[in-house]
């Protein structure tokens, strides 16, 4: 990474400098999950059959470590590492610094080495799924790599003009400023997004590429240019960016075949549609990916980015790998009302991906899936390997899903493929329904037995919450549990 807090490689001491060292810290943090991750692959370390001895191992380490209690949002593991990370860089700004010269130095150091894990893809999904870790801990990462960064930028900015005053005439000065405006930009993007993803994702994306551009010119300017920090870091943006095009290349073109044709299948009133894409290169769809899709033809705008959705279907050859893939998409503004509204029913598309981390369900003996909504979409690709698994592996899951509809022509998104799975599990009898229809609300608030002759389909006029949500025996079953809910969140009972 950054090396040289205040020492020049030749000092014989510049191994020892605090923010040296953390760099080589978090540098070498991130080769051992890449190399780890990448082996595994490769070699298969990694079993997934029940019988396996690790197996019970990770039940336990996900439930008590990773997946967040059913009551918190937040996982262990992230307050464990929030314990470290905070307290270490505060000790490494300050450790053996005699003079605000230091200080400034050093945090300029720390923040360059903090911001470069950020700058590694714009495409957080590829990062997460090379260093074996899920997008919501590397988003949660992500996030507090630009707070300690941007904590760090006004440190350095206010002790550098403290020392040596404001000179717009300074270039070493004018490209600090535009570095820390753009790491504030980024900052406020990332908060806002929720309320206008797709402008405020673009606007992200050019303040991360503004940033870089001219933390790479302070630098030059500075007369303690990290000149092998650089050149590695460089290097491995490189790599990063190379193997990012050559796998999406991979995915797309095979024997002479260019990208995919995707169908658009509209249902009437369901306010929703299905995107059907054949897949050139077929892979094996795992509980919660992801896919970003390209499609030029809709609109200009949808020319200029792509849209990331979550694999909800899929069509499996006779060696279980998919062949073709459906997306649920409900009209929502920006590019899926441009897509519902476009005359055409096919579009050329290509794929990024797909993404996502293997969460495996083999190990448990109940699992509990809710969602609202839309939300649904996610947590199919869990539902139906859940059911197959049952079928494939002879296990004896309990699967319970709780969903919560708009209106009851929402049930149409899903209607056929929960059909399917129903018929899968008949003689087992382990997936069962539970329905919420708020708007169809009934004379009395109870909930009725509904097209099913086996009791496993109730529909409820409630909303859902936690009492209706949870049957009465699902946290006094001993057995192990997960708990899956909208957008994939996972914890652990």
């Amino acid at each position: 990474m950054f090396f040289g807090g205040g020492f020049h490689r030749s000092d014989p001491m510049w191994i020892t400098d605090p923010s040296t060292l953390y760099a080589i810290i978090i540098g070498g943090l991130l080769l051992l999950l890449f190399l780890w991750t990448n082996t595994s692959r490769a070699f298969k370390f990694v079993r997934t059959s029940p019988a396996a001895p690790t197996q019970w191992v990770a039940v336990i380490i996900l439930k008590y470590l990773i997946y967040p209690p059913i009551v918190r949002r937040k996982s262990r593991a992230w307050l464990l590492l929030q314990l470290i990370y905070w307290p270490g860089n505060i000790v490494s700004m300050f450790i053996q610094t005699h003079s605000l010269t230091d200080i400034r130095i050093r945090s300029g150091y720390m923040a360059i080495i903090n911001l470069f894990p950020l700058l590694m893809s714009d495409r957080l999904n590829f990062l997460a799924d090379t260093l074996g870790l899920s997008i919501q801990a590397f988003t949660t990462i992500h996030s507090t790599l630009g707070i300690m960064s941007t904590l760090q930028g006004v440190l350095h900015i206010s002790v550098a003009i403290h020392q040596a005053g404001w000179h717009l005439k300074r270039n070493l000065q004018i490209y600090g400023l535009l570095a820390f405006s753009g790491i504030a930009l980024a900052v406020i993007t990332h908060l806002l997004r929720r309320f206008a993803i797709e402008i405020l994702s673009k606007v992200h994306k050019i303040a991360a590429v503004l940033v870089g551009i001219t933390v790479l010119c302070h630098l030059i300017q500075s007369r303690n240019f990290p000149q092998l920090g650089v050149l590695i870091s460089g290097v491995v943006l490189s790599l990063l960016f190379i193997l990012r095009w050559v796998l999406l290349l991979i995915r797309n073109i095979k024997y002479g075949k260019v990208a995919s044709r995707a169908v658009i299948v509209r249902m009437k009133h369901a306010n929703a549609i299905r995107v059907v894409i054949p897949i050139n290169r077929p892979f094996q769809v795992q509980p919660g990916m992801s896919v970003y899709i390209w499609m030029p033809g809709v609109s200009l705008r949808s020319a200029l980015q792509t849209y990331s959705f979550p694999i909800s279907w899929w069509n499996n050859d006779t060696n279980g790998n998919a062949t073709s893939i459906t997306l649920l998409v409900r009209k929502e503004r920006g590019f899926a009302e441009r897509l519902m509204s476009h005359p055409r029913s096919e579009f050329l598309t290509w794929l990024d991906g797909p993404y996502g981390r293997l969460d495996g369900l083999v190990g448990y003996s109940r699992v509990l899936f809710i969602g609202t909504g839309i939300g649904i979409s996610p947590l199919l690709s869990y539902i139906r390997l859940a059911v197959e698994n049952n079928i494939n592996n002879r296990t004896h899951c309990d699967i319970f899903i709780v969903w919560e509809v708009d209106h009851k022509s929402n049930l149409d998104w899903i209607y056929d493929w929960m059909d399917e799975l129903l018929r899968k599990d008949n003689g087992a009898y382990k997936l069962r329904f539970a329905l919420h229809i708020p708007s169809a609300r009934h004379a009395q608030d109870t909930h009725e037995m509904w097209n099913s002759k086996h009791g496993r389909i109730f529909r409820l006029y409630s909303a859902v919450n936690a009492k209706d949500a949870i049957p009465n025996d699902f946290f006094k079953d001993k057995r192990k549990g997960l708990i899956a809910e909208n957008g994939g969140q996972v914890h652990g009972v």
